[in-house]
């Protein structure tokens, strides 16, 4: 099995310096390591035990962009996107290899994100989607080994393995996103082709996370997260289920709006929403795209969605 890890660097040279080590020292070498330089600041780069290659496009093209040429550059059947701030367990790529062996017919996996400082704590096991539109990291701050393999709606971005060609297929990654959410745009488009991603309990990753953003609760954090959240739910939810659900929706919005505004963050939060209004005509072409070709029923999706607002689940 030959993978291509896809590393996005953006001003953390330091992060990428750890993670290009633990790499280094996996169990099963990566055949090639993609490194793109968003911030450009990466005059050249190199490790004895890595076959890398530096994509230097010259501007910070956004995660979503940044991955999607890289992809386009592999020549391998599968594509690993990490986190330049997500160190692999030295058992990581080998732990993935071996869940493709098990689940043959699945095209994405999901690892293990523990925290870095706190490693017997979840970052994350994938993604949960919520009929209001709103998605977490599942079992966030909850026990590390609380999950089995399953079945998972989206694979994170931060540390998830993804067969290359039919993610080229799909399209990639929405550019137009930038960064954030992404990640569960793909894993909606994958389960509306009965595509769901797999969880891959013993594949574990150790997340800083935010290390280039400026951190959770940042400006940058808050408008692509809450812009993308809308771009997500119109673009994606099938029709019945999206009349049935925008009312919550739009109750999310105004307490969104209302929580943020209180924080101190009302332009930014506002500006977000305004943006992810002004961008859903663009959207909605290839909404009519994406519902035309999908395979999943109505049933299959809504036991994929959560119903439950406790965010430890």
């Amino acid at each position: 099995m030959k993978v291509d890890i896809i590393i996005i660097h953006y001003l953390d040279k330091a992060s990428l310096s750890m993670c290009l080590e633990a790499l280094s020292e996996q169990s099963l070498a990566a055949h090639r390591v993609f490194v793109v330089d968003n911030s450009d600041d990466l005059p050249e780069l190199a490790h004895p035990k890595l076959k890398l290659e530096l994509i230097k496009p010259g501007k910070n093209l956004g995660f979503a962009a940044a991955c999607n040429l890289a992809a386009k550059q592999s020549k391998s059947d599968w594509v690993a996107f990490l986190n330049p701030d997500a160190f692999p367990a030295r058992n990581w790529l080998h732990e993935l290899s071996q869940c493709v062996e098990t689940h043959s017919k699945t095209i994405c996996f999901s690892s293990k994100q523990v925290f870095y400082e706190a490693p017997h704590l979840l970052d994350g096991s994938g993604d949960n989607y919520h009929i209001s539109g709103l998605y977490w990291r599942r079992g966030y701050k909850q026990a590390a080994d609380r999950y089995y393999p399953e079945r998972v709606f989206s694979a994170s971005g931060a540390a998830m393995l993804v067969k290359r060609q039919i993610f080229l297929d799909l399209g990639g990654f929405d550019t137009d996103f930038f960064s954030y959410g992404e990640d569960v745009d793909f894993g909606f488009r994958l389960q509306l082709l009965n595509q769901p991603c797999l969880y891959c309990k013993d594949a574990q990753v150790f997340h800083r996370g935010y290390s280039s953003s400026g951190g959770r609760h940042s400006e940058f954090s808050l408008y692509y997260g809450h812009r993308n959240l809308v771009w997500v739910f119109f673009k994606n939810m099938p029709l019945p289920f999206l009349i049935l659900f925008f009312p919550l929706h739009l109750v999310l919005t105004i307490i969104t709006l209302i929580k943020f505004s209180l924080q101190g963050q009302m332009k930014t939060i506002f500006r977000a929403k305004w943006d992810a209004v002004k961008g859903l005509p663009i959207l909605l072409k290839q909404r009519q795209r994406i519902q035309s070709i999908r395979k999943a029923s109505l049933s299959s999706l809504w036991r994929a969605f959560t119903k439950n607002l406790n965010r430890t689940l």
